[in-house]
C-alpha cells in the first residue's frame, strides 16, 4: 500500500449519534482527499449518510432497531453489551465479509471499525483478500487494560473503580471474571460458531481477540482524558475527540431559538439518541426543576417519553446541534455517552451524568476528576438525589473550563494512513 494513493475505506460502525458522528466526519476528511469512502452503519442513518456524500452500506435492518428498542435489557449494567451484541451485532456477523467478497479483485479495502465490530472485520480475512483493519477506539473504558483506572456499573452496587493500587494479578483475575460473565457469555458463542463455519480458530477473549485482530489502533480521545498504558493494544496511533463540522452549519430551530432567547439559561436534557427508555429520568427530573423554579430543553426524538403538554418554561426537541445549544445552557443532564462527553467538555457546560452502563460509568468518574460535572447512577436516581445533584451543581455559577481537542481529522487520518503502510497485513 503506497501512500498517496486512493483506498477504498470503509467505515463500519453501530450505536448512536455518538458512535457514528466521528467517522462520518473521517469520511469527510478522505472524501475530500480522494478515496472512495463507504459507510456502513444501521440503515436509520442512509439518508442522512447518502446526503453527505458517502456511500452507504447497510449493517443490520430496521426490524432489529426495533426489537432493540423495546428490549429493557439493552440499558442495563450487567445485560447491556450482551444484549446490544445478541440484537444489533451478531446477526450481521457476516457483513463485512460479504462487502469485501463483493469488491473488484484489485481492490485492497482498508476497514476503520468500530471497537464492537473488530470481530466482523477478523471474520472478512477468511475470504481470503487482503484487508487492513483499523480499530478507531472512542473510549477509554472498552480497552481492557490492568495499568489504566476504570469504572465499570455493578448491578446494586453502582460504580466500581478499578485503580492502580489494586494488585494486578487480582485485577486481571477480577477483571477477567467479569468479562467473562458479561461479556465472553453472551457474545463468543455466536462469533465462535461463525469462526468455525469460515475455517478460523475460536477465540477465548472477546477483548482479548479485539486487541489482537486490528492492524492498527487510534485512541480517538486526547491523553488528558485518558494517559496511554504500557499494556493498551499496539501498533497505535494517537488521536482526540473528533467533531463531526458538517454539524456547524445547522441551526437550532425558530421554536428553540425563541425559548433561549425568553428568558434565563435552561438545563439541556439527553438521554442519548439511542434510549428509547428514559421516561423514569424525566419524571424524575421535571418535579425537581418545578421545585427550583428552572427551565428546561430535553432532547429527544421519543416524543411519548415526556408529559403533553409539558409544564410552562419546559421545552421538547427532537434534536438541536450540541455547539448551538450547550453555550447557552446552565447544566446538561446526559447519560455520560462519549460523544456528548467530548460536546460538553468543548462548551465548558456543567454535567450532571446519570450512567446506566457501558462506558457511561467510567466517563462520568473522568467528568468529576476533571472537575466539570457531577453524577448520580442511573439506578440509583431518586428526586431527592437529583435535586440535591443539580442543586449542588449550579450552586457554584460559573462555566467550566473548556476543553476543545487539540487535533483536526486531517491530522489522525494523515498519522493513520502514515502507518497503515508498515502495520499491514497484505
Amino acid at each position: 500500500m503506497r501512500q498517496g494513493k486512493p483506498y477504498h475505506v470503509l467505515l463500519a460502525t453501530i450505536g448512536s449519534a455518538g458512535d457514528v458522528f466521528p467517522y462520518m466526519e473521517i469520511g469527510r476528511v478522505l472524501k475530500a482527499q480522494g478515496h472512495r469512502v463507504t459507510l456502513m452503519t444501521t440503515p436509520l442513518l442512509a439518508e442522512m449518510v447518502a446526503d453527505h456524500g458517502l456511500d452507504f452500506a447497510p449493517f443490520g435492518d430496521l426490524d432489529q432497531l426495533k426489537s432493540a428498542a423495546k428490549d429493557p435489557k439493552i440499558h442495563g449494567e450487567a445485560s447491556g453489551p450482551g444484549a446490544f451484541w445478541d440484537r444489533l451485532v451478531a446477526p450481521n456477523l457476516l457483513a463485512i465479509r460479504r462487502f469485501v467478497e463483493a469488491l473488484p479483485k484489485e481492490e485492497h479495502p482498508v476497514v476503520l471499525c468500530h471497537t464492537f465490530l473488530v470481530p466482523a472485520a477478523a471474520l472478512a480475512r477468511s475470504a481470503g483478500r487482503p484487508i487492513t483493519i483499523i480499530n478507531p477506539i472512542l473510549q477509554p473504558a472498552f480497552i481492557r487494560s490492568a495499568l489504566t483506572r476504570q469504572t465499570f456499573g455493578v448491578p446494586k452496587l453502582g460504580p466500581v473503580t478499578f485503580g492502580r493500587w489494586m494488585p494486578a494479578a487480582l485485577r486481571r483475575l477480577i477483571t477477567r471474571k467479569g468479562e467473562d460473565r458479561m461479556i465472553n457469555a453472551p457474545m463468543l458463542p455466536a462469533l465462535n460458531a461463525l469462526r468455525h463455519e469460515t475455517g478460523l480458530p475460536p477465540v477465548e477473549s472477546f477483548f482479548g481477540h479485539i486487541q489482537e485482530a486490528a492492524d492498527l489502533y487510534v485512541p480517538l480521545f486526547p491523553t488528558w482524558f485518558a494517559a496511554p498504558q504500557a499494556d493498551w493494544p499496539a501498533p497505535r496511533v494517537q488521536g482526540d475527540f473528533i467533531f463531526y463540522q458538517a454539524l456547524k452549519s445547522q441551526a437550532v430551530s425558530p421554536e428553540l431559538q425563541g425559548f433561549l432567547d425568553s428568558g434565563p439559561a435552561p438545563v439541556v436534557f439527553t438521554a442519548g439518541t439511542g434510549n428509547f427508555q428514559a421516561n423514569r429520568l424525566y419524571s424524575i427530573a421535571i418535579p425537581v426543576l418545578k421545585r427550583l423554579g428552572l427551565r428546561a430543553v430535553f432532547l429527544t426524538h421519543v416524543r411519548d417519553q415526556l408529559p403533553d403538554p409539558l409544564p410552562e418554561g419546559m421545552l421538547w426537541q427532537p434534536y438541536a446541534p450540541f455547539d448551538k445549544i450547550l453555550p447557552s445552557a446552565c447544566a446538561l443532564v446526559q447519560h455520560g455517552g462519549i460523544g456528548t462527553t467530548a460536546e460538553a467538555l468543548r462548551a465548558g457546560v456543567p454535567q450532571l451524568v446519570t450512567p446506566f452502563g457501558y462506558d457511561q460509568y467510567d466517563n462520568a468518574r473522568r467528568i468529576r476528576e476533571m472537575g466539570a460535572g457531577t453524577s448520580v447512577p442511573f439506578q440509583h436516581l431518586t428526586e431527592e438525589k437529583f435535586e440535591k445533584a443539580l442543586s449542588g451543581l449550579l450552586a457554584t455559577n460559573r462555566r467550566r473550563p473548556t476543553f476543545a481537542g487539540s487535533m483536526a481529522t486531517e491530522e489522525i487520518v494523515a498519522a493513520i494512513f502514515e502507518a497503515i503502510g508498515p502495520a499491514s497485513r497484505s
